[in-house]
């Protein structure tokens, strides 16, 4: 990689995501090679981008993930544009163009090589030159591209000699891979097709700080990386005050901006179609979010109108529009798809394997959500075997201790602590975490694992066990509830009527709280027995689908956990 490579310094602080259509076959080769050994380290400033050959961090390796997508076309109509879009190349060359002379990189890409570990720090590298170290290379978009000089004509982009100011002539024709070879690239593949393998773009995260991965298009958009004065169009920063033969292109406006999002979104630019529907759930927003889905090649839309159907009970369109976002590389959308599958909304039948191979994706795509549903169906099985340990910690570690994702968290404490999957079982421990998780975090599942461990520890504890049974059962929900059977294949050796009060077995998590509010309340914990109030429970645990609580209440009634 150049050793001098000058970059803008806004697009340095808003963590620019390189092409690497414009680097040597040298540069590209060695990349990959270093990706074989570990995370690939880089010095990233105004000054320079260059790989830190000799760090590295070995522990972890980069995964391939396939993803959907069409063809791509960036057009540098100027020397700000190229600084901007292809800065390797924009060393070579001192002058402007000429009116007219353009560059334009045709690619797709198929899929990405995506780092396991979200968080790196500098105390997880190791090897020398690891003091320089500012970013790390948490993804490599990968596909084919061609890159060639020419002119816009009457008939649209021409290929030749690029012509610079002052009678300069510089001719480009460069390329990677085959970009027609990359049309039948199957997203579901284990690796990319043999001529459409090369990378394309490299995704940066600073050191030690929380990824973000925007899958906003197949190829993660950046976000505001435009150096002053440009604007992105959705694939490039353009110049909207270029003076060319090529049209100028529509930009993406500012999110906040509505008159601008509208005029844009008119004049065809779709990511401001998207920044115009907004978080607005109105018919108009449902077109416009439609439109850029099915148009413009956006999985954050799709994921976003996956949702919107959702919240309409459109469960089919829910599921087709999610599926689309997962395929274009939308690791949330995978990780909604996977629940909604579990759950067997707008499906005929439920398929546990289908959603953990769903959530194991979407895990990898960057999502901690479906990491922690990933790591939720290693713990319960969904082909009869019993907890996969590695695969629990590996997937609920990360969203629980970067993401503080109480779902994970949850997940890890039933595993390690109460279940001791991993050899040590502390249910003291297990409590402690279980109550705080319900009542700061809103999590009513961990109410009812709190009330249940107090229950099994004395009577004196059992009364207190009704204030969290209550306190679950008027949270809102969160859909993470093991079946019966589920219970059974984690080895978790709950039995009986035990087994039943910790699992929902079609119902909610804030009904199964509800009906152990009422079984509290029909054996008098910390009380009397009252019928009539177990029965307002009952009724509320009934109504969310917890069918063993469609009955009329037993005061007294008094059975062993």
């Amino acid at each position: 990689m150049p050793q001098k490579l000058m970059l803008p310094k806004d697009l340095v602080e808003k963590n620019a995501r390189p092409f690497v259509v414009d680097w040597s076959l040298d540069d590209q080769v060695n990349l990959e090679a270093q990706m074989q050994s570990g995370a690939v380290v880089i010095h990233f400033d105004e000054k320079e981008l260059r790989v830190l050959p000799h760090c590295t961090a070995s522990s972890v390796r980069y995964t391939w993930v396939g993803v959907q997508t069409r063809e791509r076309v960036v057009k540098i109509r100027n020397r700000a544009e190229f600084e901007t879009n292809l800065p390797v190349s924009a060393l070579k060359l001192s002058a402007d163009f000429d009116a007219g002379a353009m560059l334009q990189a045709r690619f797709r890409v198929v899929g990405r090589k995506q780092l396991e570990h979200a968080v790196l720090t500098a105390s997880d590298l190791s090897g020398d030159g690891c003091d320089e170290a500012t970013h790390v290379v948490t993804g490599v978009l990968i596909g084919a591209f061609h890159l060639q000089s020419g002119v816009w004509g009457e008939g649209g982009f021409e290929a030749g000699i690029l012509r610079l100011s002052g009678g300069g002539r510089h001719e480009v024709d460069e390329k990677s891979g085959n970009v027609d070879a990359c049309a039948n690239a199957n997203p579901d593949g284990e690796a990319a097709p043999q001529q459409c393998a090369a990378p394309v773009q490299i995704l940066l995260q600073p050191l030690g700080k929380r990824q973000v991965v925007t899958t906003a298009t197949t190829t993660d958009r950046p976000e505001e990386t435009c150096s002053a004065g440009l604007k992105w169009d959705g694939n490039q920063c353009v110049d909207p005050k270029a003076t060319t033969a090529a049209p100028a292109p529509a930009y993406e406006c500012t999110p906040t901006n509505e008159a601008e999002c509208r005029t844009q979104c008119d004049k065809g630019n779709l990511p401001s179609c998207m920044h115009l529907a907004g978080d607005r759930e109105d018919q108009e927003a449902l077109q416009l979010l439609t439109r850029v889905c099915e148009k413009g090649d956006v999985a954050a839309a799709c994921s976003r109108l996956g949702d919107l159907h959702a919240k309409r009970g459109q469960w089919r369109d829910a599921a087709k529009r999610r599926g689309d976002a997962c395929k274009m590389g939308d690791g949330e959308g995978c990780g909604s798809l996977a629940i909604q599958v579990m759950l067997g909304l707008g499906m005929k039948q439920s398929n546990d394997k289908a959603a953990e191979m769903l959530a194991q994706r979407g895990c990898v795509l960057g999502s901690p959500g479906a990491c922690t549903t990933a790591g939720l169906t290693a713990l319960y099985g969904v082909d009869g075997s019993p907890p996969k340990a590695e695969e629990v910690f590996r997937y609920l570690t990360s969203p629980c201790k970067n993401e503080r994702d109480g779902q994970a968290c949850l997940g890890l404490v039933v595993a390690s602590d109460e279940y001791g999957i991993d050899g040590d079982v502390d249910i003291a421990r297990a409590l402690k975490v279980y109550a705080k998780l319900c009542e700061t975090e809103g999590m009513p599942y961990a109410c009812v694992r709190a009330g249940l461990i107090m229950e099994e520890q004395s009577e004196k504890a059992a009364g207190k066990a009704q204030s969290f049974y209550e306190r679950g059962c008027g949270m809102s929900e969160t859909y993470w509830c093991p079946t019966t059977d589920q219970l059974g294949i984690s080895g978790a050796k709950h039995e009986g009527e035990g087994a039943s009060r910790r699992a929902c077995d079609g119902g909610t998590t804030t009904a199964l709280a509800c009906y152990n509010a009422a079984i509290a309340s029909e054996r008098g914990f910390g009380g009397e027995p009252d019928a009539d109030r177990a029965r307002g429970f009952l009724n509320k645990a009934c109504e969310g689908g917890v069918k063993k609580a469609c009955r009329e209440p037993i005061a007294g009634k008094v059975r062993d956990l």
